[in-house]
């Protein structure tokens, strides 16, 4: 995103320290804000001990200068593990030739069944924007599930109950050093272990109720 935005501040010197770990040439093309992968995917293995410290001299500099497009560079790769509104919603509904090459795999879809493949496809699809029950697919929103249950189970004193949570946020906590924002499946391990989590605690809501009483 620096080269991007500041280009004109680098020096020869500081273009070619980038380029020798990172390639430069096309860096500002390959660059997407919410996806790590064209960029990252280009790193030099074969860069020395050397090469990454000249690397890392600029990438300091650069932060010293321009903060801000360091902070919009982060908050591009992770706001959709906050925000609500924000869906990156698809599913695998077809397989690839390559799984069937060596004969190794025998994969196929049984006849008669296109026509109800179809409708669950499109059912699929469109999940994510149904009223309420759509919001199961906001990675953010079940972010933000976690992050309730947890104040109430501070606010009952009921401490130990926050040990099953903790695995959850660790898992979240990956995701926002992944290369990619919003990746649904990313999130999959604490997403879908919710419901479950969410009966435990209202059934230790509902113990504090009752011993209040």
């Amino acid at each position: 995103r620096y080269v991007k935005e500041h280009e004109s501040d680098l020096t020869k010197e500081d273009k070619e320290a980038i380029d020798k770990v990172l390639g430069y040439d096309d860096l500002a093309k390959r660059y997407d804000p919410e996806l790590a992968d064209s960029v990252k995917n280009e790193f030099n293995k074969y860069a020395t001990k050397e090469d990454l410290k000249n690397y890392f001299k600029v990438w300091f500099k650069g932060l010293l200068k321009h903060p801000g497009t360091y902070i919009d560079a982060t908050l591009n790769n992770v706001y959709g593990y906050f925000y609500p509104g924000a869906h990156k919603w698809y599913f695998y509904h077809t397989f690839e030739d390559e799984v069937l090459e060596d004969n190794l795999v025998d994969y196929h879809f049984l006849e008669g069944t296109s026509v109800i493949r179809n409708v669950l496809t499109k059912y699929g699809y469109i999940f994510v924007s149904l009223p309420l029950i759509g919001l199961l697919s906001s990675i953010g929103f079940n972010l933000w599930i976690l992050i309730f249950m947890a104040v109430m189970l501070i606010k009952n004193k009921k401490y130990r109950y926050l040990i099953p949570l903790v695995p959850l946020y660790g898992s979240f906590l990956i995701c926002l050093v992944s290369p990619a924002n919003t990746y649904f499946r990313y999130t999959m391990p604490y997403v879908f272990a919710i419901p479950i989590i969410f009966m435990l605690l209202f059934n230790c809501i509902r113990g504090v109720k009752d011993e209040k009483k």
